[in-house]
């Protein structure tokens, strides 16, 4: 709706400024963004970041109170609790309210993403745990929020990558409805210049280079 295009066409081959602004802005609304924190992060003026705000929030209005729930959880638990889970014990947050009755908005926006956030940790992190005991073979080097770097013998990448696919087969619940998030598996002998892995493909230092190069 702000480009004028059909959504197919705001892909990330096809558009990749447009999609990127477009995935920004509905992260930016969903984690309580000011418009001109928008503007900046997604390099555009205050006026288009005002104008995604306008057409995006009225088909979202289960967003706001969304909010208000986190809010009301924190009022009346003290924690916020991850599908997987884990606790987060809100200590600023309920000083704030012991001290004032409030919440002001800068800590409800950081609540707010608490949970989304944290959800893909642990998704990962069950991942790793259970990669850590079927690959003893692995190097592990750096988990990064919602990705992780690992290296190994070359000659085991079809193997690792089942053993990784079963591995992040992780579900849980938001509300009654089962989720998942999608893993996608690269590989690489550069960390900057990894390539999706296609199953059986040959992964000698030739062969990554060659694909690398094109």
């Amino acid at each position: 709706m702000v480009w004028g295009l059909p959504p197919e066409q705001i892909t990330e081959a096809l558009t990749p400024a447009k999609y990127d602004i477009a995935k920004s802005g509905v992260h930016a609304y969903d984690y309580m963004m000011r418009p001109k924190r928008l503007a900046i992060e997604a390099n555009v003026s205050i006026q288009m970041a005002n104008e995604f705000y306008a057409k995006y929030s009225p088909l979202v209005p289960e967003i706001p109170l969304w909010w208000q729930s986190i809010k009301e959880q924190v009022k009346s638990k003290g924690f916020l609790e991850t599908p997987l889970g884990r606790r987060r014990q809100c200590y600023k947050a309920c000083g704030m309210l012991a001290n004032t009755g409030e919440l002001s908005e800068d800590i409800l926006r950081e609540l707010v993403s608490s949970i989304p956030q944290g959800t893909v940790v642990d998704v990962l992190n069950t991942g790793l745990r259970r990669l850590y005991n079927e690959a003893p073979w692995v190097f592990w080097h750096q988990q990064g929020h919602d990705s992780y770097l690992a290296s190994g013998d070359p000659q085991r990448t079809m193997e690792f990558y089942e053993i990784s696919e079963r591995a992040a087969d992780v579900h849980f619940k938001i509300g009654s409805r089962d989720a998942h998030i999608p893993s996608e598996f690269q590989w690489g002998y550069l960390w900057g210049g990894m390539l999706k892995y296609k199953p059986g493909e040959p992964t000698t230092y030739e062969a990554w280079q060659q694909r690398a190069e094109e």
